[in-house]
């Protein structure tokens, strides 16, 4: 993977997360670059949730007891 790559991933996880919160569908990944990998994917995957978990209120988070 290379800097552009990484910049797709970083664009194509904002473009999920705000169609969550916006509540609106958006273009298939697979549309938008058809030779996305699985790797890729799950990347594109990754890089969404950290941003999830970095926006989370810290109360939200579970702590062991």
């Amino acid at each position: 993977m290379d800097e552009q790559d990484d910049r797709w991933i970083d664009a194509a996880a904002s473009a999920l997360l705000a169609a969550e919160r916006e509540r609106i569908s958006i273009e298939a990944l697979t549309v938008q670059r058809p030779d996305l990998s699985l790797a890729m994917a799950y990347r594109v995957q990754a890089a969404a949730v950290a941003r999830q978990v970095a926006a989370a209120p810290a109360s939200s988070a579970t702590r062991p007891e």
